[in-house]
């Protein structure tokens, strides 16, 4: 519950992802007394769900690892990749301030970082790096108070492990469960919800007040300075006022249809976010005249929808990064045809599915299907479901290709030239088509048992399985334009007074590309900790 008494502060912010609570601390510790609004129950955002890694190119810890990175190999690396469509700009502050970031919330907050050396997602660019994502040691969640570590969202999508191990472990089926089963019951969070519990308790130790429920409804200005935030409080409302700045750390519009509907490059896509990312602070930020940057853009990534699954009362669907690059299976359209390399990164991929073909005047892609054989059923997981247990309804199973294309609306007869053809691929270790196993990417997700491409298996022994693959997204990526201060823009790019910015629901600065594991928390902290310097200025 709000109080009458606590309504006053220097700074608002307005989110708990790991941005919110970045800017939060940071403005704490430049002198601002600050609280925390969060629209769910729950806490973390997106962040708590995820696996916790933040990408940020030559920091200390990297560095100590061994790894050889420079600023100008980031910053040729990152403008390869944003084809242009980034902010130049807002690159350079992100290479620049991503380092004393780290150093800053390692050394200030009970955050612990571990040095995860996966590939960047096009690691045969230059300037590309194994070793640029940072990962998550456990947290002790038994050390925060009862009523906040039960609103700590777990993730639907990850064990209690960290990155790392799933790394050393390869396959679920060499997992340790028995220490998987000692977290949980000793309360220990790894990824995300390591995170977000770490930094919780770096607000905690400072008195910074966190409050769930909080539905911050519009912005307060006065004399076009923000000053506020009006909270949506039993059956009325509570101004809260910041005497310095209110910073928007809300999360996208991925839950919101007809944000998507009116800004999306395609128009329906899934969303894995937690469902309080209505795209609230973007709305906001539009009254009171911010300009919009990146809007058609999203953190791509194929899904499966798992029916009866969900996530505080909204369908749950899955991202599948190893099922599609392990051997024995493919990805095809409904014409039956592969069109990708399947073990590329999420993002990439996920921009696949939505090719359009003018002639047909439909998505040749959506939806797509993953295929896979009886061999790969006996040796892998999928999803949840490992081998041996009973096949769900969801997942079609055919004696035959032909019998399984029928059932899918597939085109049988391509089809099953499509499998010969990737079979004689398999065979040989290479993908003419696609180079599926080319990349240093593509098999740190494949089974390295598998010679002579970890990622390529002959799809030969019946029966046969399918299941539909939809167009996702990890979160939208288009919203406010900010400054290299994090300082919200207006229509005609000057300052809004007293308004700053961090995370999806800003302007993305790296367009439409997806550099490495890990960028977009990378990218929320970095711009968090700078909102969180510069909202404690006297020139708000």
């Amino acid at each position: 519950m709000l109080e009458i008494g606590d309504s006053e502060f220097d700074v608002v912010v307005i989110g708990s992802g790991a941005g919110g609570l970045t800017s939060a601390i940071l403005a704490h510790d430049r002198g601002s007394k600050t609280v925390v609004l969060e629209k769910s129950r729950m806490l973390g955002g997106t962040t708590s769900i995820s696996a916790g890694v933040i990408w940020i190119p030559n920091n200390i810890h990297s560095l100590d690892a061994g790894v050889q990175d420079t600023r100008e190999a980031a910053l040729t690396y990152l403008r390869r990749i944003t084809m242009n469509t980034g902010d130049t700009g807002l690159l350079d502050t992100f290479i620049d301030e991503g380092p004393k970031m780290i150093d800053y919330i390692g050394t200030h907050t009970p955050v612990k970082f571990g040095v995860s050396m996966f590939p960047d997602y096009h690691p045969e660019f230059e300037g590309a790096r194994h070793g640029r994502s940072l990962d998550q040691e456990p947290f002790d969640g038994s050390i925060l108070p009862p009523d906040i570590f039960e609103r700590i969202r777990r993730s639907p999508f990850f064990p209690p492990i960290t990155m790392r191990e799933r790394d050393e472990w390869k396959s679920i089926l060499n997992f340790d469960f028995e220490l998987m089963a000692k977290r949980i019951e000793n309360k220990i969070f790894t990824m995300g919800s390591a995170l977000i519990g770490a930094l919780l308790k770096g607000c905690l130790d400072r008195n910074i007040r966190v409050i769930p429920e909080a539905h911050v409804t519009n912005l307060i200005t006065k004399d076009g300075k923000t000053i506020g935030a009006n909270v949506k409080h039993d059956d009325g409302y509570v101004a809260i006022t910041a005497d310095r700045a209110v910073i928007l750390a809300s999360g996208g519009f991925d839950w919101n249809d007809q944000m998507k509907k009116d800004f999306l490059r395609i128009p329906v896509v899934t969303p894995l976010g937690v469902p309080s990312n209505e795209g609230d602070g973007i709305t906001m930020g539009i009254e009171l005249g911010a300009g919009l940057g990146n809007m058609s853009e999203a953190w791509w990534s194929p899904v499966i929808k798992v029916p009866g699954e969900e996530l505080e009362g909204k369908p749950l669907a899955r991202p599948f990064n190893s099922e599609r690059a392990l051997p024995g299976s493919i990805m095809v359209n409904r014409a039956g045809k592969r069109f990708v390399n399947e073990a590329h990164n999420y993002n990439d991929v996920g921009k696949a599915l939505h090719t359009f073909d003018p002639v047909s005047f439909e998505y040749s892609n959506i939806p797509c299907f993953l295929i896979f054989d009886d061999n790969y059923r006996r040796h892998y997981n999928f999803l949840t479901i490992m081998p041996g247990d009973p096949l769900p309804n969801w997942i079609l199973r055919k004696n035959s290709l032909k019998e399984l294309a029928l059932e899918l609306g597939i085109n049988g007869d391509v089809l099953s030239d499509t499998v010969s053809i990737f079979n004689k691929y398999a065979e040989t270790g290479v993908d003419l088509e696609f180079h599926r196993g080319a990349s240093d990417y593509d098999r740190a997700y494949g089974d390295i048992a598998v010679s002579p491409n970890p990622c390529l298996g002959t799809l030969a022994v019946p029966p046969y399985y399918g299941v539909q693959v939809l167009p996702g997204t990890l979160g939208t990526k288009g919203g406010l334009k900010i400054n290299s201060e994090s300082r919200v823009l207006n229509i005609r790019g000057a300052l809004i007074a007293g308004l700053f910015a961090t995370g999806n629901v800003t302007a993305s600065p790296m367009g439409g590309g997806y550099p490495g594991a890990g960028v977009t928390i990378g990218q929320a902290m970095v711009f968090g900790y700078l909102a969180g310097i510069y909202s404690s200025s006297d020139k708000n």
